[in-house]
């Protein structure tokens, strides 16, 4: 399945207005965001009743197998940096992943011992 046919899709049977999609293919799962106007007023519980209610109406039970997660937002809420607490621009995820810490070493068991 492409990310294509699931932006159509919600698009299309949610009737989104202006709708502005981030998906990524992670592994066999498509996730992200959609971004629109129509999110306004929803909270976080129907907006995922909304997005899950499209996709199984349009792919039936696969839609489990094709979707991850897909978060929804409004422009401003999407626009609104979290950080600094104003609006701006949005860092990309890889931006805002921590470093992985250096491998610690094992010690051997003989080393435990003494």
């Amino acid at each position: 399945m492409s990310k294509v046919k699931v932006e159509q899709a919600l698009a299309r049977r949610m009737k989104l207005k202006d709708p502005l999609f981030r998906l990524k293919r992670w592994g066999d799962l498509i996730n992200g965001h959609v971004i629109s106007t129509s999110f306004n007023g929803m909270d976080d519980v129907q907006r995922q009743r909304s997005i899950w209610g499209a996709l199984e109406g349009e792919f039936g039970a696969d839609a489990r197998r094709i979707v991850g997660m897909i978060l929804a937002y409004t422009p401003i809420e999407w626009d609104f940096d979290a950080v600094s607490g104003r609006k701006g621009r949005r860092l990309p995820v890889r931006a805002l992943k921590t470093p992985r810490r250096p491998a610690i070493a094992k010690k051997s068991h003989a080393a435990a011992r003494s």
